[in-house]
This record gives structure tokens, sequence and C-alpha cells, in this order.
């Protein structure tokens, strides 16, 4: 499978790395009827995508372009970790940050036939010795330079998939109507493609000056989410 197919694979909600239990706070925002047709659920992801979907971008662009250049992984899984980390100020978003970045990171070695060498089999064993698991961002630019894509696709694989999560979310909640769900969808195209440049331009900079916009609003959905009995998805 060449490049461009994997970078779809990437992307397709249908690979399993545990996306579809995830809303991204739609569940919540939901509850509070903040989302409640296709313009409200529009508005709530063009934030998403202004404030977490930014970051995310930026840091998987920024560890498949050090990837790609040789950096050393002893260095840049640390690094990587605690910059994610200083950019998230709710635990639960934390926690389900790394949920996530575990299991894409499980499925990615398996699917990419990865090597004793490769910067997956290395963040697998960074996994091991810490007993942590990484952040989703990072395993994101990870699996994107295994598979040879380039940090503009590992940035479009973060942004577009905090959308479409959350898309997929509503229609699930709401009911909405699917074409209208993919029509909210499609009109966001332009700022992923806009937020993927950007954090294709900044992708050597030093990480401490990636961009860290703070979501208030969505650290709150998720710490009450977290402390929730009944849910139907895990974030």
């Amino acid at each position: 499978m060449g490049a461009p197919a994997l970078a779809l694979l990437l992307s397709d909600a249908r690979f399993p790395s545990g996306s579809h239990a995830h809303s991204g706070g739609v569940e919540e925002a939901c509850d509070r009827a903040w989302i409640h047709d296709g313009a409200s659920l529009d508005r709530y992801l063009r934030g998403r995508l202004d404030t977490t979907g930014t970051v995310a971008a930026h840091l998987a662009a920024a560890v498949c372009a050090r990837l790609e250049s040789g950096s050393d992984p002893a260095w840049l899984w640390p690094a990587a970790d605690a910059e994610a980390d200083a950019r998230m100020a709710s635990p639960a978003a934390r926690a389900v940050s790394r949920q996530q970045g575990g299991q894409l990171l499980r499925t990615a070695v398996q699917v990419l036939d990865v090597g004793d060498d490769a910067g997956l089999a290395s963040l697998a064993s960074e996994r091991m010795r810490t007993g942590q698991e990484p952040h989703h961002a990072v395993v994101i630019g990870a699996a994107a330079a295994q598979a040879g894509l380039a940090p503009a696709d590992a940035a479009t694989a973060a942004a577009y998939g905090l959308v479409a999560t959350s898309a997929s979310a509503a229609l699930r909640l709401l009911g909405l109507d699917p074409g209208l769900t993919a029509r909210v969808v499609a009109r966001l195209g332009s700022e992923v493609d806009r937020i993927s440049a950007e954090a294709t331009l900044a992708s050597m900079c030093p990480m401490a000056r990636l961009p860290s916009m703070g979501a208030p609003a969505a650290d709150l959905l998720a710490e009450v989410h977290f402390d929730r009995r009944e849910r139907l998805f895990a974030s």
C-alpha cells in the first residue's frame, strides 16, 4: 500500500484505533443542549479545531518531522510527551489522550509491519520502560512517519480525526440526518487544510513554541464526563 493510501487508512473511522468509543466532549455537550442541530455542531467542531485540534495537529506534525530528520527517539519521546502533557489542563483529557494513543500504537505496530529499529517500535519500547501510554497525537506522528507520510499528512490525520470522531458521535446521539452531518464535516475541510499547512510550517520549530491554545469548556466537559456512571462514550 502506497503512502497516499496509508494516509487514508490512518484517517479512516474504521481503522481499529478505538476512536469510535470517544465523542470528544460531544456527549456532554448534547446533554446540555450546546449541540442540538447542524449549526450548533458546526460551531462546536470549529471551536475544537481552533483549540485542541490545532494543538494535536502541530504535535503530530512535529513528531513526524523529527523522525524523518533522524532525531534520537530516546530524546524525542520524553520531550513530545512532556509538551503534550503541558497542553492539557484536564487530567481526564490527558488520560483519554493516553488511552487512545495506546490503542492506536498497538494497532499501528500490527498493521504497518514495524521492524525492531523503527520509530513505532522504539515508542512501544518507551511505553514498556515507563509503564505509561503515549499521547494520541504523538502516536499519530510516529505512525505517519512509519508509513512514509509527510508531516502535513500527520497534521491532517490529527485534525480530521478529531472532527470525524465528534461528528460521528453527534450523529449517534442526536439522530441527525447523515447527509447534514457529512456536510458539516465537508465544510470544515478548508479549516483542516489551513491547520495542516500551519502545522507543517512549524513542524521543525522548538517544540516548546508549538501552539498551546486552551479550551476551558472542553476541559470542564471532560472532567464531568469522566465521573459519570452512565455514559455511552468513554470521553
